[in-house]
């Protein structure tokens, strides 16, 4: 069934023809929230969105909401809560102290972690949003919600969409918090966050509401110097795994088996892609063509988990070579690699920023703030590209999703970046604004070279 939406409410000229409004998704018993890290699903013939909401208090309220077609808004389902028991007193960035803003200075971090058994980095990446992660999706005929943020892991699930079941809550000083589950071979594996002490890169349960989960081991992993593992999608009947590796570029793994012996693991690409510290970490994956794409690039603290700057985009084959779509031409063990979209990175953008990279409607899409506000790229193929023009956008974007009524976007209006209110001012509030963008598939795709 497709639903009634709600016509623009933006002024005439700042959204592309065709663009449709989903109202905005405002929580307004949450004061003073600095960021917003949250997903989209598709679920019963609804739209969902959940979210973590950060205040500057380094607390997070986590929400789930629902898009009533009928009332043209956005109804609450379920709340939750971390709240940070142990904030320090001194000064917010205190261990900027002690160690130097540098591609070494995560791993330091986690030296002196591992020494005093306590997590001191936590609360730096909650305020950053750089280790705050949230999932949405259908598993076992239940729409999942996976929260994590360094307070607090959370899973919910719901059969019908408006009661909700906390299947388990985890703290990293207790137990292995995760942000991905992905369901695979007979189990579920997740990506650990990293945040507890020793945390192995991977677990493993028998479904996605297990409350059991045990570690796998992967061998090299942190040896190699990977901070965790960041992205996870399964293609050709394997688990593709892209980490974050400050120091020597990002990894891409492959996972042939759930049982997880040594031989099932093999590193498809090393070192960022042969372009190191230049490429610190897999931000996104999709599935598209036949083909498995991710999109990799620098990891300055200041971004989201899902957001790279400076970004290149590649492709898996089914056989397991690779391909450079987007970015710069490089030297590569297996021969030079030049991108197909003779394009750099970024879409030649210098200032662009990855938000999201999802298929719709027989398009690949990449979306990025650029030069001013979001930009929206899309391909048939994966190698001809074009900008499908949206408006003016100048906020951020939180979460994309596909859906048989068009393309879901969902803006932060505040710029991300901005400077936070006065000392003893509130920040303003904020209103996320959802939109519904239409393809005509009958328009060509014109490359941008």
């Amino acid at each position: 069934m497709i639903h009634p939406l709600a016509s623009p409410t933006a002024a005439p000229g700042q959204v592309a023809p065709g663009a449709q409004s989903l109202e905005t998704i405002a929580q307004l018993d949450i004061d003073d929230v600095d960021q917003i890290v949250g997903a989209l699903a598709w679920y019963g013939g609804h739209i969902y969105f959940a979210g973590v909401y950060i205040d500057r208090d380094v607390q997070d309220f986590r929400r789930i909401v629902r898009f009533d077609p009928q009332t043209r808004g956005w109804q609450t389902v379920h709340t939750s809560l971390a709240i940070n028991t142990k904030r320090r007193s001194g000064p917010a960035n205190m261990l900027d102290t002690f160690f130097p803003d540098n591609p070494t200075e995560e791993q330091s971090k986690d030296k002196l972690t591992d020494a005093l058994g306590v997590n001191l980095a936590g609360e730096q990446a909650l305020e950053t949003g750089r280790n705050v992660y949230c999932q949405l999706f259908e598993a076992q005929g239940c729409l999942v919600a996976s929260f994590s943020s360094p307070l607090k892991g959370e899973v919910a699930f719901s059969a019908e969409g408006g009661s909700w079941q906390t299947t388990f809550e985890l703290a990293p000083t207790n137990g292995h918090t995760f942000h991905q589950p992905v369901p695979f071979g007979d189990g579920v594996v997740a990506l650990a966050t990293g945040l507890s002490q020793n945390a192995p890169p991977l677990l493993r349960g028998e479904a996605v509401d297990s409350a059991d989960w045990e570690e796998v081991p992967v061998p090299g992993f942190k040896e190699q110097g990977n901070e965790l593992a960041c992205r996870a999608a399964v293609f050709a009947d394997s688990l593709y795994i892209g980490t974050r590796n400050l120091e020597r570029g990002f990894q891409l793994w492959r996972l042939g088996a759930i049982a997880a012996q040594p031989g099932d693991f093999e590193a498809v690409i090393t070192s960022g892609a042969y372009l190191f510290s230049d490429n610190q970490q897999v931000a996104a994956m999709a599935t598209f063509g036949g083909r498995l794409y991710f999109a990799g690039g620098k990891s300055p603290r200041s971004l989201r988990a899902h957001q790279v700057s400076d970004f290149e985009i590649f492709r898996v084959n089914p056989d397991g070579s690779w391909d450079l779509i987007v970015g710069r031409p490089r030297f590569s063990p297996v021969g030079l690699k030049v991108p197909f979209s003779a394009m750099g990175p970024g879409f030649d953008d210098g200032a662009a920023v990855l938000q999201c990279l999802v298929a719709h409607a027989g398009y690949l899409c990449a979306g990025f703030s650029g030069q001013g506000s979001f930009k929206l790229f899309i391909t048939p193929d994966g190698e001809r590209w074009t900008e499908k023009p949206l408006g003016d956008f100048p906020g951020e974007l939180v979460a994309a999703l596909s859906t048989p009524e068009g393309l879901v976007l969902l803006f932060n209006p505040r710029p991300q970046g901005e400077p936070a209110a006065k000392k003893g001012e509130p920040l303003p509030s904020i209103a996320l604004e959802a939109w519904r963008f239409d393809f005509d598939a009958t328009d060509d795709v014109v490359p941008v070279i």
